[in-house]
């Protein structure tokens, strides 16, 4: 069985859900309050004013705070996640790179009031970093994919079956998987969560920089693998006790209830990670790939 963690994995890395991406032109007024109004809607539309005015608020202290508000975090897992946020936003790749595609997307949208702009650029910034994560970790170092995998794992032995099946079928939004991500990544200790977005940060840039080269997996080595997954795969059901329900579930995942769905997820994610060895780094690339 091949878990697709691109849909699999849901949540990522705490992305900013900054209501100034919905479209609009930014300004600031005398008091330092940031303002904003549709595009379509604006005066005039100036493109060079919004990306530096986008730039600088995205960098600044405040998208911070009020990003961190709309999630309950714990005071020791708060500076975890502030820390991740200055340094994802301090980056000036990620602010270039994102300011440069949200602004060549302006064009398109039409929201008809401020609250669906508003939407629409947490569900997008949401979703953007989401993207390039996920695809950058297909350039890192097999631990480091295992250190997603293990999140991976934990989130779904923990979180609501009716949440891991709208994961797997691509029925949570960007900013829904966000916050399911959070919920579970607040109860692990601050140490394993700082890695975690570690990781995360470093996959990202390592997609906007193309480098280090996308790892593949081979033909001859996917044989090998699938004959250990298979192998794994069939002893850690057998030994379930709802292993029969499990077995229905590779071939038919919509034949088994949520928590098999659940279940049978995170069993194929615990036996890549657990997996040693090139074999083990093989699995853990394939599942990705």
């Amino acid at each position: 069985m091949k878990v697709n963690l691109k849909k699999a994995v849901v949540g990522m890395c705490l992305i900013a859900s900054v209501s100034m991406l919905d479209g609009a032109v930014v300004s600031t007024s005398s008091t330092g309050v940031l303002s904003l109004q549709p595009w379509h809607i604006a005066h005039a539309f100036d493109e060079a004013r919004f990306k530096a005015e986008l730039a600088r608020v995205l960098q600044s202290e405040r998208i911070i705070i009020d990003a961190l508000q709309h999630f309950d975090l714990p005071p020791s897992h708060y500076d975890v996640y502030r820390d991740h946020m200055t340094k994802m936003w301090g980056n000036d790749a990620v602010v270039d790179t994102f300011v440069n595609e949200v602004t060549a997307i302006l064009p398109a949208l039409n929201p008809e009031n401020a609250a669906q702009a508003r939407e629409f650029g947490m569900n997008y910034s949401s979703a953007w970093f989401q993207e390039k994560a996920m695809k950058g970790l297909r350039r890192l170092e097999s631990d480091k994919i295992r250190i997603h995998l293990r999140v991976a794992q934990g989130l779904f032995e923990n979180s609501p079956p009716e949440l891991c099946r709208a994961a797997m079928f691509d029925e949570l939004t960007a900013s829904e998987s966000n916050r399911l991500e959070v919920g579970y990544m607040v109860t692990r200790p601050p140490s394993e969560v700082r890695s975690y977005l570690g990781v995360l940060r470093e996959a990202m840039l390592a997609e906007l920089n193309d480098y280090p080269t996308i790892k593949t997996v081979g033909l001859s080595q996917r044989q090998i693998l699938e004959q250990v997954f298979g192998q794994r795969l069939a002893d850690a059901l057998d030994a379930h006790p709802n292993g029969a329900e499990l077995w229905v579930g590779l071939d038919d995942l919509n034949a088994v209830s949520d928590q098999a769905l659940c279940d049978l997820t995170a069993i194929t994610m615990q036996i890549a990670a657990d997996e040693t060895g090139e074999v083990g780094d093989w699995m853990v690339r394939y599942m990705l790939q």
